[in-house]
């Protein structure tokens, strides 16, 4: 948000029941309070709020899954062919931008 301004007093009339919810975050509608980034006050906007400790179990499931193919390579020697840690970056890194709502609210 632009200066010192809070998202409590930049949002009015929260509706309390998201339009849609994801894996990691539901999105609702409010109101802006105030002017700014060229909406005016009281315009309709979608807000969406990460899922409460989602970053913390995402950061869980990415380790014990980086964990889980690196035994594999360990384990079975040939699956180093198929190179699972190429596939666990990839998954991780996306997996990992979904918690980025400042990237997708510049879309």
């Amino acid at each position: 948000l632009e200066g010192t301004i809070s998202i409590l007093e930049a949002l009015t009339d929260i509706d309390m029941v998201p339009l849609n919810s994801g894996s990691v975050a539901q999105v609702y509608k409010a109101r802006l309070g105030t002017d700014m980034s060229g909406l005016k006050k009281g315009d309709e906007v979608a807000v969406k709020v990460l899922h409460p400790k989602v970053r913390d179990v995402i950061w869980k499931d990415v380790c014990v899954l980086k964990m889980a193919c690196q035994v594999l390579n360990f384990s079975i020697p040939s699956c180093q062919y198929l190179d699972p840690m190429v596939h666990w970056y990839e998954f991780s890194s996306f997996l990992i931008s979904q918690l980025n709502l400042d990237r997708e609210a510049d879309n």
